[in-house]
């Protein structure tokens, strides 16, 4: 059953090529570092992104399949080593982010908690990505990666998450 609520939505139609982005991956050398806390302890991530993603041939063409009322407003590539991670946090500006697995096969969930940011009291929902899926930014939300690098393209999207959930629900989400 494809899941779809309040906090995600799969879309197991949108067929995608691992490999290829895995490539972009491992041929770039540009990785930007970022450290954040996690669990009170500091720990990195890397982002992959400019023109090495937005004028990337395949990522042009997969964020092409996407109708413009979701209002893409960028992509790249978020790399998180093992036993890193991002502490329960809102987004800044996105209202939600179209999430490509990338590596391992078994990726580290998103949760979507009570609380406050870097304060989570209680875990309200957790998502195991099974495909490319949207998830909501605006609810509280962080990842624990525990095992091992964990590599996903996320495509950001300005719509607010009742335009998308409609999108969806019209069969609207693919251009």
């Amino acid at each position: 059953m494809v899941v779809a609520n309040e906090y995600v939505i799969e879309l197991p139609e949108v067929k995608y090529d691992k490999l290829k982005l895995k490539e972009i991956c491992d041929s770039a050398d540009n990785w930007d570092t970022k450290s954040v806390s996690v669990d009170k302890k500091d720990t990195m991530y890397y982002v992959l992104s400019g023109d090495i993603i937005m004028e990337n041939d395949y990522i042009k063409e997969l964020i092409s399949i996407f109708s413009p009322a979701l209002k893409i407003v960028r992509a790249e590539i978020l790399r998180m080593p093992p036993d890193g991670g991002l502490d329960a946090h809102l987004d800044a500006v996105r209202q939600a982010v179209i999430i490509f697995p990338i590596q391992p096969e078994i990726f580290a969930p998103i949760y979507y908690a009570e609380g406050t940011y870097q304060n989570p009291t209680k875990i309200l929902y957790e998502h195991y990505y099974r495909c490319p899926t949207i998830v909501n930014a605006q609810i509280l939300h962080g990842v624990r990666n525990e095992l091992n690098t964990r590599d996903a393209l996320q495509i950001s999207l300005l719509a607010p998450w009742g335009d998308i959930l409609k999108l969806h629900a019209e069969g609207k989400i693919l251009s």
